[in-house]
């Protein structure tokens, strides 16, 4: 069976012109309302790998994933493709 997964798509491409506290607001407000249309879907952000090696990966940035938690889809911004999925490790997340 495919599984359709929804991706919010983060709305920066360098680090100047990033805003992590709009973008990770849009994807907790995305996950809230999902939750409440289907449970059972969850919701990945797509970064690039630029952008996750520089504030995800980060002391920063770790907290983000692991304690809010979110669901990552890092890509490789040159090639535009998927270089990793990263999913919280609790299984009760949605």
């Amino acid at each position: 069976m495919r599984r359709i997964v929804p991706v919010k798509k983060a709305g920066f491409l360098h680090r100047t012109n990033l805003d992590p506290e709009q973008t990770v607001g849009q994807y907790v407000l995305y996950r809230l309302l999902l939750n409440k249309a289907d449970p059972e879907q969850g919701i990945y952000l797509a970064i690039t790998d630029t952008v996750y090696d520089e504030i995800f990966s980060e002391p920063v940035g770790e907290p983000v994933i692991h304690e809010l938690p979110m669901r990552l889809i890092v890509t490789d911004s040159e090639k535009e493709e998927v270089k990793k999925w990263i999913a919280p490790q609790n299984r009760e997340f949605r």
